[in-house]
């Protein structure tokens, strides 16, 4: 992962370095507990986090529908 990313405080990579370092790429998602926004021809399509990280935004959202 080579391009830092201005918003959110994570990681910027493309589909096709994706492709050729996943591993890599999920360990160092796993490490630092940052996410990393996938592009598609320049365009955010994914966000690669931690899954306990979702779950607490998934309550979060959860919670606060429900006030």
């Amino acid at each position: 992962m080579k391009k830092e990313n201005t918003f959110i405080n994570g990681e910027i990579v493309s589909s096709a370095e994706i492709r050729k370092s996943w591993k890599s790429i999920v360990d160092t998602v796993n490490h630092t507990k940052k996410p990393t926004y996938v592009l598609s021809n320049n365009i955010p399509t994914v966000v690669i986090m931690v899954l306990l990280r979702s779950l607490k935004i998934k309550r979060a959202l959860s919670e606060l529908r429900i006030s």
